[in-house]
């Protein structure tokens, strides 16, 4: 079973343990980071590692789809849950970690509030 995170008072620790119980199957790429980091991943690391397990789980098979979706919406609840700190982090560390033709992919299962951080990020870029 995978370890809690530690006590985070900004709500990263709720939302990373509801992914290790909703994503069961990024639990073993957690412990790894974990143990790499001394039991205690900082929130960049493990949105970075969610968006290689699913760029990782598009490029496989139509029938990962539903792991994808369970990780969306982990990270829909970050964003509506935490701080514009981390709300930048899911922009930087996740959305942009994300290949192409992933986020093409994905488009359609982003929540509002992450789609709206995309299209924030998007517009702020130099083009």
């Amino acid at each position: 079973m995978c370890s809690s995170p530690p006590e985070d008072p900004n709500g990263y620790e709720t939302v990373i343990t509801r992914l290790l119980i909703d994503v069961p199957e990024f639990c073993s790429r957690y412990l790894e980071l974990a143990e790499a980091y001394s039991d205690d991943p900082p929130a960049h690391a493990v949105y970075e590692e969610l968006a290689s397990f699913i760029n990782e789980a598009i490029s496989s098979s139509d029938e990962r789809i539903q792991t994808v979706k369970r990780c969306l919406e982990n990270i829909e609840l970050l964003a509506e849950q935490t701080t514009d700190e981390h709300s930048h982090e899911i922009i930087v560390n996740f959305v942009d970690s994300l290949s192409p033709s992933t986020l093409q992919s994905v488009v359609d299962f982003l929540g509002p509030v992450t789609a709206e951080l995309i299209a924030c990020s998007h517009k702020e870029s130099p083009s």
